[in-house]
């Protein structure tokens, strides 16, 4: 409808606000607050800016941080800065590095000016009869020379010859949507044309340089100049009181309708220093007293409609026409400038310019003269400290749209609400539209009437992304009672299950689909989909589950639970029973399977005790506590169960606990507590049977804590584990339940004393001596740390070694990263794709080690486990083969697990 911008080939960041050349006004303490906005289309941690001064090429800000915690594809902060001429680069950060960055070459903070008055304000033609009124006198002078001096540009050619289509529609309509918004800020250059109504650069742009040399800061100039007009027609068209006029249209209210667009479309953004007014020869027919009234009157028209009670304004002694120097016309605005603290100070007495060298047609200026009145203007602006003693207006910051997805690689852009007027800029009158690639903006009124101008969105060429590959893609469910299905997208993504992971773990048959997400929009792709099917599970079970018999006594075992499927029992038998008969001590399997290979195995043990001895009991215990992640001075339940597994009753079994320092006993309904130790008896634990004792313990400070539980005594033998052997020879009869307060977070441990452990055997190497015809890979991989926060980086270390006899070439190292890790960065150049991190060495010499560090972001709660392989090398490796899993004990594989909470 107005003014399109052209749809431009986007960036990973567009800074879209301010405009280039755009000025803003200062305050008095030389500063002001300039928003700075735009669209970014790549996921980035924080946006930051520097500010450089284009005058001097110093850098008044770096690396400053404008917006953190991004969404929606819009960016938006401000910065304050004092009074100048200013390049703005903004840039994306992530990790701490710059990834993609754009300029604004031209932000001002300086002075803005608005102009009223008659032809000799807007800039006119002028002739004389002598030349047949064919010939103009009074050619503008240049514009500025100034880069600094700016304005909005109103023609299109920027040429002698007007043109602005736009313009011809705002003469006959006075609507502001027809003006040049907020992309049209020029250099007052000698044609461009100063919004809203002159046609080229007059005098201004020669103002404009003496007062940007010696103010320092850029000059903003809006022009509502009306040739032929006098103060008596703007007041009454600012009154609404009907006049004839021949050309003027009181029907639109012109001439003041300029001023009040002015004031409405372009000050609530860039604020406004004062007016300068130039009326006065055209007002020669009136008596002082009217002259008077209708400058009062037009001066609190604007302070009032506008809610500036303060506007300053420099008002123009102008009162030389047609050979004389009007007396009434000097008086009247003499007048209106010595009022008491009305704010309206001496502009130049231009009746002083009035040759016929500088005035042709004794009222309009020649070159001569606007050069002549330029100097005035800014001599008159200087020495009255215009710039000093008046209150500015400062400008406002824009109100920012809104982003969603629409179908068919489209965005939804939405201008904010409870706005009456929407004017977007290609061409909608609707609050929101539907766009593709390409920049959009808009200019919004409110119930005021005031204009906003909201940072540009630019749309990029794709807000969908790639349908991800989710693996696998169709399994079973078989002896294995859940599945993990992982997205190939390692960004960010939407299950099904609502889960936004990169992998998932699933316990039921079904279909499951993933949908890749935009990290900036939330687009989604198309859904891929796995199917998991339920296989034929067993449960076999054989009865009696345990057994006591005499040498030479037979028992019966029946098998169950495998209906339906194929059963075997570890003698052979395939019937439903079998009759045993065992001499000794022995155990008995039953499996069961189907054609899809799912199988599931149990068994029985018949103890066929020696005479005159005590029966053994298998006892084992396992400790738990209620709340893993408890706050300091939180109260926790820990609970120890005995299990006795037979085959005889065990009697006299007794056990303890020995509390960590800082957790602290409070009570136990069965249990004793003496030195620190919480302790416990069992009279009699029949065969088959499980006791469960708890008490309670408060945690009394930060850090992690290691609780160890043992049986320390019991009349029966235990086929498997020795009471009272410590708590750290991973038998049975000893269990650990460990915590972590959640909030402080600290690296201290807390651990049971273990002062009865027996001495353990020597760790026994199952290592093959050094092959001179192999390279013998190993790995280890090592943590900053082990419990971590949801945010936190943690970083980690693969090492690998060669102790065999050739160099090893050739060397593929694969990490396996786990849903709940981001990758960030590694110095050594390692390779992220698809959820698999992966490391190349060209050779690796005998006997020496190198290592590979990265750092990942925690984005989730829970155990998260690292598992890296060798998955190649040229030379053989005589205790373990690359790339056939990382879990299966070789000494290529290396796994480490972090807790998040």
């Amino acid at each position: 409808m107005i003014f399109a911008l052209p749809l431009w080939v986007t960036a990973q960041i567009d800074a879209t606000f301010p405009q280039e050349r755009m000025v803003f006004q200062r305050s008095n303490n030389n500063q002001a607050t300039v928003q700075i906005a735009g669209s970014y289309s790549q996921a980035f941690d924080r946006i930051s800016v520097d500010v450089i001064n284009r005058i001097s090429g110093a850098t008044a800000m770096s690396n400053v941080t404008l917006q953190t915690n991004l969404s929606g594809g819009q960016f938006n902060g401000a910065v304050i800065l004092t009074g100048g001429w200013w390049k703005v680069v903004v840039k994306g950060i992530v990790n701490n590095a710059v990834v993609a960055t754009d300029t604004i070459q031209r932000v001002g903070v300086g002075e803005v000016l608005a102009i009223m008055g008659h032809s000799n304000a807007q800039g006119s033609t002028c002739s004389v009869a002598s030349c047949n009124y064919e010939c103009n006198l009074c050619p503008t002078i240049s514009g500025a020379s100034d880069d600094r001096v700016t304005c909005v540009q109103l023609n299109d050619n920027n040429t002698a010859n007007f043109s602005s289509p736009n313009f011809s529609i705002y003469e006959n309509t006075a609507d502001p949507a027809y003006l040049p918004g907020s992309a049209r800020f020029a250099k007052l250059d000698t044609y461009v044309g100063e919004a809203p109504f002159a046609r080229f650069a007059w005098f201004w742009g020669y103002v404009g340089d003496l007062l940007v040399q010696q103010l320092g800061v850029p000059v903003l100039f809006y022009n509502a100049g009306f040739g032929g007009s006098n103060m008596e027609h703007t007041y009454k068209s600012a009154y609404d009181i009907p006049f004839e006029h021949g050309f003027i249209r009181y029907d639109l209210r012109m001439p003041y309708v300029n001023m009040r667009n002015i004031m409405n479309l372009y000050i609530p953004t860039t604020g406004i220093r004062g007016v300068l007014l130039q009326h006065g020869e055209n007002d020669r027919s009136l008596d002082a007293a009217s002259i008077q009234m209708y400058n009062v009157g037009v001066i609190d028209k604007v302070r009032t409609e506008f809610s500036m009670p303060n506007l300053a304004w420099s008002m123009a002694i102008s009162s030389y026409a047609a050979g004389a120097d009007w007396a009434n016309v000097k008086t009247a605005q003499q007048n209106v400038i010595n009022t008491a603290n009305y704010n309206v100070y001496q502009g130049p007495d231009l009746s002083q310019i009035n040759s016929d060298t500088d005035r042709p047609d004794q009222i309009h200026f020649s070159s001569t003269g606007q050069q002549k009145v330029g100097v005035a203007w800014a001599n008159a602006l200087l020495t009255t400290n215009f710039f000093a003693v008046t209150t500015p207006y400062t400008g406002q910051l824009q109100p920012v749209t809104s982003i969603n997805c629409a179908t068919g690689n489209q965005l939804t852009i939405s201008q904010p609400a409870n706005y009456n007027r929407y004017l977007w800029d290609n061409g909608p009158t609707t609050q929101a539209i539907t766009a593709g690639q390409g920049t959009y903006s808009a200019r919004i009124r409110n119930t005021q009437n005031q204009y906003y101008f909201p940072p540009a969105v630019v749309v990029p060429a794709n807000v969908t992304v790639a349908t991800p590959v989710v693996m696998p893609s169709s399994a079973t469910l078989c002896d294995v009672q859940s599945l993990t299905l992982t997205s190939g997208n390692a960004v960010k993504n939407l299950w099904s299950t609502g889960a936004t992971s990169q992998s998932i773990v699933v316990s039921g048959a079904g279909q499951y689909s993933v949908q890749a997400v935009n990290p900036v929009y939330g687009c989604l792709s198309a859904p891929a989909t796995a199917t998991v099917t339920a296989g034929a599970a067993f449960t076999p079970v054989i009865s009696p589950s345990s057994s006591t018999l005499s040498s030479g006594q037979n028992t019966t075992l029946t098998a169950s639970g495998c209906t339906g499927a194929q059963q075997r029992w570890s003698t052979g038998a395939t019937a439903s029973f079998i009759i045993v008969n065992p001499t000794v001590t022995t155990t008995y399997s039953l499996s069961c399977w189907s054609t899809s290979t799912c199988v599931a195995t149990t068994s029985v043990t018949i103890y066929v005790p020696t005479s005159n001895t005590v029966l053994a009991a298998d006892l084992s215990l396992l400790m738990t506590v209620n709340n893993r992640t408890p706050q300091v001075n939180d109260v926790v339940t820990y609970t120890i169960s005995i299990r006795n597994s037979g085959p005889g009753s065990a009697t006299t079994v007794s056990f303890e606990d020995r509390l960590p320092a800082n957790l602290n006993f409070v009570s136990s309904p069965t249990l004793s507590f003496a030195n620190g130790t919480v302790s416990g008896l069992l009279s009699n634990l029949a065969a088959g049977s499980t006791a469960s004792h708890s008490f309670q313990a408060r945690v009394t400070a930060a850090g992690s804590y290691q609780n160890a539980a043992e049986i320390m005594g019991s009349t029966n033998p235990d086929p498997n584990s020795q009471p009272g052997s410590g708590t750290g020879d991973g038998q049975d009869d000893a269990a650990t339940a460990d915590l972590r307060t959640r909030l402080p977070v600290a690296d201290a441990v807390y651990a049971s004393p273990n002062p009865n452990q027996v001495s353990l055997p020597p760790v026994q190497s199952n290592q093959p001596a050094s092959s001179s015809t192999g390279a013998d890979l190993s790995l280890r991989m090592v943590s900053g740390t082990r419990t971590v926060s949801v945010g936190q980086t943690v970083s980690f270390t693969i090492i690998v070694s060669n102790d065999g006899g050739l160099t090893a070439t050739n060397i593929a190292i694969g990490n396996e990263f786990p849903a709940g890790l981001q990758f960030l960065a590694s110095p050594n150049l390692m390779t992220f794709q698809n959820g698999l991190l992966t490391a190349n060495i060209s050779q690796l010499p005998a006997g020496q080690s190198t290592w590979f560090s990265f750092t990942a972001t925690v984005t989730s709660t829970g155990q998260l486990i690292q598992r890296a392989q060798v998955t190649g090398c040229s030379q053989p490796d005589p205790d373990s083969t690359p790339n056939n899993g990382s879990q299966n004990g070789e000494d290529d594989t290396a796994n480490i697990d972090i807790r998040s909470i």
